[in-house]
């Protein structure tokens, strides 16, 4: 054993990017940095201290590493802005290749910006489409943790996919009859998984006549068949669930599963050795509020219907239920599960969660851990806020607030362990430890004062960021950001040379705009808003000219073009922004979404010389539409046209 050789073989960070390349994963990087902080424990070396903080570096960012193409070096310049010796090292290396490769790294950053508590412990980068919007994890007691999910949904190439949590290696994965992927479970111990799949345009019926689940055992791909009672075989209707859920913990006595009728009125519970069913409970599919007390009702209007209904404890004493703007525990302890529901029952068995955690979204968000001590909601529209609360003794506790800019698919709790997984819409997957010293926890007061309350609902006075651009403009480095505050929106303009530096000024907006972009030399800034008449969504380009100066009589505002949309369309949005130089011509590439997922193209130019603009739409109608490149003159776009047919490299 070499005892300095096997430090200096994991310092040297060319070695570690070949190691990435080679084996197209971090694990075995990650294996060999612990074995060798495990060894240098057993010596009493201090400098496994180091070894960690690469471990925990690569450990925390793994969801935004390009593995396949992966330059080390520069990435570690950007994470390790503030730990001295991997940063020294990367810089070392940088400067030994700077004829090969440009390198760039961050010089300040602005520490009272950056939410320490938002950086995850672990990431890492699941699915591989917008439409892989669904996970789920078996218990960690039952050995390796395997996760559950879709690759490549909604495509002909659809994927229900079981992984090992921590290797990512495949260990079961099956093609789904019907492509489009609603909704997937696994159990406890990982031998059983669900999913339920539908025809795409099947989902805009309002009862999901074909919502179907189907449920295997991953050993032998056997498909499970539930059994109504010892005689009968449940027929196919009956597969036919909302939603199915397993229970997070199970014994050996009992291993059950819930799940939830399409007109989501009944709960039933399933023994899944067995496939019988247990027990029934009838819960109401629309409540409403009375005073403080929820009563459930049949009359739809000004209602609450119900989103999910679920359980934590193997014994059902308990289960969740989650209804738009209100959610709450059913304790279901002393209760007969065969009876139907009534009044008196949500009135003494429905305790709502406390209305700072309904607040007032449409549409509530709510995870909860098995063991009752946390419950997690997503809040927020531009920005997502995450809130987790700690409870005991049924009563909440502290918090912690998670921030977000990219819109939140899931939030789940790892059973028997106090971690969180929260997965996005970019099909990263972040973990979060709630343990520790370090996790800011705000106490909730019981002295009257909502200061908690006054938390959750800062989002809608802060500065929120919705979209930003950087350019060299006149030879400088300046950064936009269009940003809405309290209820008025503004653009943020920062001059970013160092010595010259100025403080950030804004231009004060005339309405909600949604994008903004500056390219090099063009010395005005744009500004975009998307109309919310979802019957015929509006683009109003707005140019800001002038738009770095401070005198405020300088800068002016000018409306470049109002495209209106066709009756099909429902939604837009700006796919490319451009701008040639030549002619002083803007490029806005569009996006144009019709009903059932379909889109397509259109393209505007406006011209800033002469004023003159220009529409082409292309209406070839694509289930898939994606810009690969655009420059001056050409656009280049993969498309899938409705007969699956894929058009790459198409030129427009």
């Amino acid at each position: 054993q070499n005892h300095e050789a096997i430090q200096k073989i994991q310092k040297d960070f060319l070695w570690m990017n070949a190691k990435l390349r080679s084996d197209s994963t971090i694990y075995n990087l990650c294996l060999d940095l612990e074995m060798v902080i495990n060894y240098l424990k057993s010596k009493n070396d201090e400098s496994w201290q180091q070894f960690e903080q690469l471990l925990q570096l690569l450990q925390r960012y793994e969801s935004n590493l390009p593995i396949v193409n992966i330059d080390l070096v520069q990435v570690l310049l950007m994470l390790a802005f503030d730990i001295d010796w991997i940063r020294e090292c990367a810089l070392e290396l940088a400067y030994e290749n700077r004829s090969h490769n440009e390198y760039w790294k961050i010089a300040v950053i602005n520490y009272n910006e950056v939410e320490r508590t938002s950086i995850p412990w672990k990431s890492k980068r699941i699915g591989k489409t917008t439409h892989d919007r669904h996970i789920a994890i078996s218990n960690p007691y039952h050995g390796n943790e395997r996760m559950i999910g879709t690759e490549n949904n909604k495509d002909r190439d659809c994927q229900i996919v079981v992984k090992d949590y921590e290797t990512s290696k495949i260990i079961h994965q099956i093609t789904p009859d019907k492509s489009y992927v609603i909704n997937v479970a696994i159990s406890a111990d990982g031998q059983i998984i669900a999913f339920q799949s539908t025809n795409e345009l099947s989902t805009f019926s309002p009862l999901g006549d074909s919502l179907k689940w189907s449920v295997y055992y991953t050993d032998n791909n056997n498909e499970l068949y539930f059994i109504e009672n010892e005689l009968v075989k449940v027929q196919d209707q009956y597969f036919k669930f909302d939603e199915l859920k397993f229970c997070p913990i199970e014994h050996r006595k009992a291993k059950v599963l819930a799940t939830l009728s399409i007109d989501r009125k009944q709960v039933k519970v399933w023994d899944s050795q067995s496939w019988l069913c247990l027990k029934s409970l009838q819960v109401p599919a629309f409540i409403y509020k009375r005073g403080i007390q929820c009563l459930p009702t049949d009359n739809v209007n000004d209602a609450w219907p119900i989103k999910s209904a679920s359980y934590i404890s193997n014994n059902i004493e308990c289960m969740i239920l989650c209804y738009c703007k209100k959610g709450g525990l059913l304790q279901l302890k002393n209760y007969d599960l065969k009876l139907c529901y009534d009044d008196d029952i949500l009135q003494t068995n429905f305790e709502p969660f406390p209305s700072f955690i309904n607040g007032s979204n449409e549409n509530l968000d709510i995870a909860a851990s098995n063991n009752k001590q946390f419950i997690s909601i997503k809040s927020g529209s531009w920005k997502i806020y995450l809130y987790i609360f700690r409870v005991r003794d049924g009563q909440l506790q502290s918090y912690l607030k998670l921030s977000y800019w990219n819109d939140l698919f899931q939030s789940i709790f790892i059973t028997g362990k106090n971690r969180l997984l929260v997965y996005d819409d970019t099909n990263s997957l972040f973990e979060y430890s709630l343990q520790g010293d370090s996790l800011q926890w705000k106490s909730i007061k019981d002295d009257g004062n909502n200061d908690y309350e006054n938390d959750i609902q800062t989002y809608f006075d802060d500065q929120q960021i919705i979209d930003s651009s950087y350019a060299y403009v006149g030879n400088h480095p300046v950064c936009i950001q269009l940003i809405k505050q309290g209820k008025a929106y503004k653009l943020k303009v920062n001059d970013l040379r160092q010595q010259s530096y100025r403080e950030p000024f804004h231009h004060t907006l005339d309405q909600r705009y949604h994008a903004c972009y500056i390219c090099d030399e063009l010395k005005s800034a744009i500004v975009i808003r998307l109309s919310d008449d979802n019957s015929n969504p509006i683009v109003v380009i707005t140019q800001l000219m002038n738009f770095a100066s401070q005198q405020e009589e300088m800068r002016q505002q000018k409306i470049l073009c109002q495209y209106k949309s066709a009756n099909d369309v429902w939604r837009l949005s700006i796919e490319e922004s451009g701008y040639r130089k030549t002619d002083h011509t803007l490029i806005f590439v569009i996006k144009e979404e019709l009903k059932y997922n379909k889109y397509w193209l259109t393209i505007i130019t406006i011209s800033l010389s002469e004023g003159q603009k220009t529409i082409y739409t292309d209406k070839d109608i694509y289930e898939h539409w994606q810009s690969i490149y655009m420059d001056e003159h050409f656009l280049i776009t993969c498309n899938t046209d409705l007969l699956g047919l894929s058009n790459k490299g198409q030129l427009k």
